[in-house]
């Protein structure tokens, strides 16, 4: 009854932010995703110490959703294991009573269940903090990644968003370039061997989400790096990946004073980035009349742009 109670409290002051897909449909994610909410207030109720007599606590701001359990982590049990660990209960007949109120076919089914509804998101993993005396998990809400939330829902094979390595692939490779079986086995807290065959498995043709570098290809445990199509879709999701506007119209630029025009398509190739992101491009270039279109009434990708009135010239004028 608490457990129910809690979850209608938490839940009459969600947040939602829509995300718009390519294929006309919208996705509805939540400042708190409710399938992490679940599976952390079960876990406290769960796997707390009954033996002390604190509460279970849940403090909620807009900012930040926090659970505490009375009680350490259950013995062998750290944040640094605690994707891979066994299920160990420390109240095995608590769990024979969930499995019975069909509780734990609901909500019993892992903290990787709360890594990858809070990466689906576009957020952060949960923060999980342990002493002896209690358990805590944090989430935290914020402005969502929109683009590795529309990655997710999208671009993802659907066999791949229930594996929590996949999801914490995707958002370590948008931090940086590359990753190795060695930082992977860390991420996942695994051996090497099951790391690397992870990583191996993601540059399958069957998933396509990584490719292995050049100067690292005939390594053992070489280094991988999304493919270009994950790129283009991860957009500025991805830090490295991001232009400056100086960088952008610099490139541009170039182009139209090499060739005399450019296309939609033509910035999509040249930029590496998705077409509603090239024509966006254009659209300002074209409002500050560094570009004009070339004739009038023309749309879609093929449309011609030319240099306007304040194309920069090619010589700077002398300094005085």
């Amino acid at each position: 009854i608490a457990y129910d109670r809690a979850l209608e409290l938490i839940s009459a002051r969600r947040v939602t932010t829509t995300v718009p897909l390519e294929n006309g449909q919208q996705l509805e994610i939540a400042d708190f995703p409710t399938q992490a909410v679940e599976e952390a207030l079960a876990n406290a109720i769960v796997h707390r110490d009954y033996h002390l007599a604190a509460a279970v606590l849940i403090d909620h701001s807009p900012q930040a959703l926090s659970i505490t359990s009375p009680g350490p982590l259950v013995a062998g049990v750290t944040p640094q294991n605690i994707l891979t660990h066994p299920s160990k209960p420390r109240n095995a007949r608590l769990i024979t009573a969930t499995r019975t109120l069909r509780l734990a076919e609901e909500v019993g089914q892992g903290v990787d269940r709360m890594y990858r509804a809070m990466i689906a998101s576009g957020r952060d993993v949960p923060a999980i903090d342990s002493d002896h005396e209690r358990v805590t998990v944090t989430f935290l809400s914020g402005t969502p990644n929109r683009r590795i939330a529309a990655f997710v829902a999208e671009r993802l094979p659907e066999t791949e968003r229930g594996d929590v390595e996949t999801m914490l692939v995707l958002v370590q490779l948008c931090r940086r370039r590359t990753i190795t079986a060695q930082q992977a086995a860390i991420l996942f807290q695994q051996s090497l061997d099951p790391a690397e065959a992870t990583l191996r498995r993601l540059a399958g043709d069957d998933v396509a989400l990584l490719e292995k570098t050049r100067g690292t290809a005939r390594a053992s445990h070489p280094a991988y790096r999304l493919r270009d199509a994950a790129l283009r879709s991860l957009g500025p999701a991805v830090s490295y990946n991001r232009r400056t506007g100086d960088e952008i119209d610099r490139k541009v630029i170039a182009h139209v004073r090499e060739y005399g025009k450019i296309t939609n398509q033509t910035v999509h190739n040249l930029l590496d980035v998705v077409i509603q992101r090239a024509g966006a491009i254009l659209v300002d270039l074209v409002r500050r009349v560094i570009l004009r279109k070339a004739g009038s009434g023309q749309r879609g990708p093929g449309v011609e742009y030319q240099p306007g009135e304040r194309f920069p010239s090619r010589h700077r004028p002398p300094r005085t």
